[in-house]
């Protein structure tokens, strides 16, 4: 059955509420028995094993159940995501915690006792409820006391070591934004083996990721109380779909498959100050918004022809090794200049960067010149580049 939509939307509820941070999760049987884990472990050891071997956990920090699957699916990377930032922080100060402890007994106790460090008031005022917590003195207007850590974190607990040796070594992001948000569905969209857990988000907000590779995706909701809902997106191998984060979830195959793209940014070149990209990848190819010869640091042109060009393809090479690729790769490059009478001397420049380095066969170019380049500049180049199988 199909619950209706929900009417309050929980970025109001949690984003700059810092009392709005649960310290101890309600997911799962309210009696602390744990009993819905075995339905998540039996699913994990029914997939194919080679579905096991590169898995993305994506979780909601929430009241951090996510914590527990981390020993169970136990990922090569982890990403951690909240519309609430000191939500984010929460996370922050229990992976240092636990990351820099013997053994589970250990780690609780440093919480008891505040006993790991903070850098700023916020993570100060979370470490506070953490011990405010602890001994079961946690007023509401500071933060929200579920469960026990004890009872929250069973799994985790018991398999600390597994748990602590993940966090060490299985690449880190933390995302601060909500899982409707166009940079969320943007990330989610071309990701490979991405496993999530979403808490109980549906119960607040209705909304759609599209999944281009479901033949290993798994998606995992606690509705509360007691409802575990885990949708795996295997059956849709082969062609993109849908999945509609609603009660209960549901996956449909995509008829308009969206085009994949992605923002390449780095601080070695200009950054994007108008309403474009550094640079965009989308399938194998590489798209540089064109290049003059502004320097990142300064944020101004360089003086002269000759200095403008040398910056100008320094600028190219960085934003082309931010996404994977060199020179090499590159196959179509267009070449604007304020007066053509210059093509003879931006081009000496133009020969030792790419001749120069003996790239074979050389890109396809266009060449004219330009009334009015931006800023003023005298040069600017466009680049379109093929990336790396695997890049």
């Amino acid at each position: 059955m199909t619950a209706e939509a929900p009417s309050a939307s929980y970025r109001k509820m949690y984003y700059g509420h810092p009392e709005n941070v649960f310290y101890g999760t309600d997911d799962g049987a309210q009696d602390g028995s744990f009993r819905e884990f075995a339905e998540f472990r039996a699913h994990y050891e029914s997939v194919d094993p080679a579905r096991r071997d590169n898995i993305h956990m994506i979780s909601v920090v929430g009241g951090l159940y996510g914590l527990n699957l981390i020993p169970l699916w136990k990922p090569k990377k982890l990403t951690i995501f909240d519309v609430n930032p000191t939500a984010i922080t929460y996370f922050r100060l229990i992976h240092r915690a636990w990351t820099t402890s013997n053994d589970a007994a250990q780690f609780l106790q440093r919480l008891t006792d505040g006993d790991y460090e903070a850098f700023d008031d916020e993570e100060e005022f979370v470490r506070e409820n953490i011990q405010l917590r602890r001994k079961d003195a946690l007023p509401r207007e500071r933060g929200s006391s579920k469960r026990s850590y004890e009872e929250s974190w069973q799994y985790a607990l018991e398999h600390f070591d597994v748990t602590k040796k993940i966090m060490l070594e299985s690449e880190l992001e933390l995302r601060g934004e909500p899982m409707e948000s166009d940079s969320f569905r943007e990330f989610i969209r071309g990701n490979k083996n991405i496993w999530i857990y979403a808490s109980n988000i549906t119960e607040f907000h209705y909304f759609d990721l599209d999944f281009e590779h479901p033949d290993n995706a798994v998606v995992l909701q606690i509705i509360h109380p007691e409802q575990p809902q885990l949708l795996d997106l295997a059956p849709h191998a082969g062609s993109p779909v849908k999945v509609k984060f609603e009660i209960p979830l549901k996956a449909e195959p995509l008829a308009h498959p969206p085009v994949s793209k992605s923002r390449i940014a780095t601080n070695a070149a200009p950054p994007a100050t108008g309403t474009f990209s550094q640079a965009i990848r989308t399938g194998n190819l590489v798209f540089l918004a064109g290049q003059t010869g502004r320097n990142p640091e300064t944020g101004e042109l360089e003086e002269g022809l000759e200095a403008q060009t040398h910056r100008m393809l320094s600028n190219v090479d960085a934003i082309l090794n931010a996404a994977g690729c060199t020179p090499a790769d590159i196959v179509k490059v267009t070449l604007l200049m304020a007066d053509i009478k210059d093509f003879k001397a931006i081009d000496a420049i133009y020969a030792a960067w790419l001749p120069g380095r003996g790239i074979t066969p050389l890109p396809a170019r266009t060449a004219f010149a330009a009334l009015g380049l931006p800023a003023g500049a005298r040069v600017m180049l466009d680049v379109v580049a093929a990336a790396p199988k695997g890049g």
